[in-house]
């Protein structure tokens, strides 16, 4: 399988989310998750902390992924949600450079109680949409190059809270589909985490 490689420059925020990943590029099918922990794919760090591999299904022929950590006892969670979410999320920190963002509030009867999302869960990734723009070529100047809204995964560690925020309001965009008509996007993709004193 080839590497995955992003062909397209980002704007806005979070732009060094999409960049090269280290691992290849699993396919994918309409039957998948929009987003989901890959099993089998556990590997366990220093002092109890672990990886895994989360994968995001936007519909195109391969799944994106990213490698997180999490910490000793704690359970990662993929979920889907309608939108609106019906969360509140509050900043975190402990320190000056470890800082988090989590859950804070849920409303009751909404759609992220619907999805069995607890307060305390740490956000970790979430589906935005970006602005990107086609790769320049020689040919540029006839042909000037189009942007489009594509939707791809925003990843929250250590990153302002207004950045975060911006990410998850993005899905009110629509996106761009290849045959040029627009969708709305009804559903964001979150992985949290549910650390051991949550559980």
């Amino acid at each position: 399988m080839a590497p995955f490689d992003w062909k397209f420059k980002v704007e806005g925020p979070g732009a060094a989310v999409l960049r090269r990943a280290s691992k290849a590029i699993l396919m994918s099918n309409d039957s998948e998750p929009k987003v989901q922990v890959l099993e089998g794919n556990r590997e366990e760090l220093d002092e109890g902390k672990f990886q895994e591999t989360v994968a995001f299904n936007f519909g195109g022929p391969k799944l994106a992924i990213q490698d997180l950590s999490f910490a000793p006892g704690s359970t990662p969670v993929a979920v889907t949600i309608a939108r609106p979410l019906g969360i509140v999320f509050q900043q975190k920190a402990a320190g000056i450079r470890d800082i988090w963002i989590e859950v804070d509030e849920i409303v009751e009867g909404g759609n992220a109680e619907n999805a069995d999302v607890k307060v305390g869960d740490v956000l970790r990734c979430c589906t935005a949409v970006f602005t990107v723009q086609t790769p320049t070529d020689m040919s540029t100047w006839l042909n000037p190059n189009k942007k489009y809204n594509a939707e791809a995964f925003y990843v929250a560690d250590n990153k302002k809270f207004e950045d975060c925020m911006n990410a998850l309001i993005s899905n009110g965009q629509p996106i761009d589909l290849p045959d040029g008509s627009k969708k709305e996007v009804d559903s964001i993709s979150l992985v949290l985490e549910r650390r051991s004193s949550d559980l």
